[in-house]
């Protein structure tokens, strides 16, 4: 407050200007509100920008083995449009012979398109929710265990707009990488502009977010057992550690993510195995193309396949998702360390 005094014989008079007070008091809250706000913004840009760019570091890395995954689920029972493969090894040689690293990576670009703004906004999500839920005083058990997996609740809402916004470009992915599967008279295009625009041409733009209900039943699964699997192996590693005085390491940061993408790996597989069918059947002829949809694909598959067609590609997952899930999350935890020194909040 802005206080005077005077002085009149034996006693002291003061007043307070209150107007004055309130202007001061309205431009501290002012002051604080914008630092807030700015810290609260930096945080966010950090864990959008450490999202993205962990998850295009782990793209880059594991994606010639996403091929190889790729093609054995798209491989169909007594196709000819198509060449078969007799599981992971014989389709990893088989491509690196015919078709060199080019081949490899065919829909790479693609993928890193979408990913990183994608896993931006998904690492963001998951940051905020978890540190409001983690803000909330654990009186039991029960809550504790809440705190773990609460997180993954905030993340429902992104994985759903992203699978769906995502679709087009993991189709057009999918649909390069079995490019080379296919025998030379059904080839129809060699890079991501040739199918984009044969497909808008052929199929019409529809076509690209037709199955984004496919992808959508496969992620929102897999993130919901991903991220609550991450954040209860790291919790239980933190609680271990604490009572041994060490701290959390990026090895531990590997054991969460390893655990947490093979859990999720194996529940999801038939999902993805749909996905992979129902997004690349274009490719094929028309006598080929005989799923209607996910219930469609599930029933042809198991009648003609049988129930082990639906782990086709699982090896190829388990060698892609577990390191995936560790250099996802160990480099998501180190690229948070560097922009937290560099931009410090």
């Amino acid at each position: 407050a802005v206080v005077s005094t005077q002085s009149t014989g034996g006693s002291v008079r003061i007043e307070v200007d209150y107007h004055s007070s309130i202007h001061l008091f309205a431009m501290s809250s002012s002051t604080h509100t914008l630092n807030t706000t700015q810290k609260d913004e930096r945080r966010h840009a950090k864990h959008a920008a450490a999202g993205g760019l962990a998850r295009c570091t782990e793209a880059i890395i594991m994606f010639p083995i996403d091929t190889v995954k790729t093609r054995l689920q798209f491989q169909q029972k007594n196709a000819r449009s198509h060449t078969s493969y007799n599981g992971f090894f014989d389709a990893l040689k088989v491509i690196i012979k015919e078709e060199g690293l080019r081949g490899m990576n065919k829909g790479l670009p693609i993928k890193l398109a979408y990913v990183l703004p994608a896993s931006g906004i998904s690492f963001l999500c998951y940051e905020e929710v978890a540190r409001v839920f983690h803000s909330i005083p654990s009186t039991g058990t029960t809550n504790r265990y809440w705190e773990m997996t609460a997180p993954v609740l905030g993340l429902f809402c992104a994985r759903t707009i992203g699978s769906v916004c995502r679709t087009p470009f993991d189709m057009l992915k999918s649909r390069l990488q079995v490019q080379g599967a296919l025998h030379k008279d059904f080839r129809k295009y060699s890079n991501s502009r040739q199918a984009l625009v044969y497909i808008y041409r052929e199929e019409g733009l529809k076509k690209l977010f037709k199955y984004a209900n496919a992808a959508l039943l496969r992620d929102f699964n897999f993130t919901m057992i991903y991220f609550s699997t991450y954040e209860t192996a790291k919790t239980l590693q933190k609680n271990w550690l604490h009572q041994r005085g060490k701290r959390m390491s990026t090895l531990n940061n590997l054991v969460s993510g390893g655990l947490a993408g093979t859990l999720a790996t194996t529940i999801t597989i038939p999902f993805d195995v749909v996905k992979t069918r129902l997004q690349t059947q274009g490719t094929l002829p028309l006598n080929e193309q005989k799923y209607k949809g996910v219930i469609s694909a599930f029933k042809r598959i198991y009648v003609e396949e049988g129930w082990r067609a639906f782990t086709r590609g699982l090896f190829a997952r388990y060698l892609y998702i577990a390191p995936a899930s560790a250099i996802v999350f160990a480099s998501y935890e180190q690229y948070k360390s560097i922009l937290d020194g560099l931009f410090p909040s």
